[in-house]
């Protein structure tokens, strides 16, 4: 395996790109992100602190969605204009649940409140 050195969110979501949106890469990449172990994975932890729901996203979560929602996710994370945004992140990551939501409250499946509460869940 290659060694791979990301100091950025844009350099780890290109190289999922790069590799044709290989999901079981994405997921070691995820799980190298919290786990020493596996040397193959360098990142530069000050620039992605704030991201570990990102990497837990990409470890696990990954796989809830489609292989076109998963590539829709990562060609919008490429996107991103400011990478320090951690909300317009979860937007990006939690889309397919947040639209749920929205179409449970248009069809008035829960309340306002109920709405709100829970896609702040998602985006806090």
């Amino acid at each position: 395996m290659n060694k791979y050195n990301f100091s950025n969110l844009q350099e780890v979501v290109s190289e999922i790109n790069n590799r044709n949106f290989d999901r079981n890469f994405t997921s070691i990449l995820g799980e190298s992100f919290f786990s020493e172990e596996n040397k193959d994975f360098h990142f530069d932890y000050n620039n992605f602190k704030a991201l570990n729901f990102l990497f837990h996203f990409f470890n696990v979560e990954q796989y809830d969605l489609s292989e076109n929602e998963f590539k829709q996710v990562i060609l919008n994370l490429l996107k991103l204009d400011d990478e320090n945004n951690i909300i317009r992140i979860k937007e990006i990551i939690y889309q397919k649940q947040l639209d749920m939501l929205k179409d449970k409250f248009k069809k008035a499946l829960i309340t306002k409140e109920k709405y709100y509460d829970l896609r702040s869940k998602y985006l806090e």
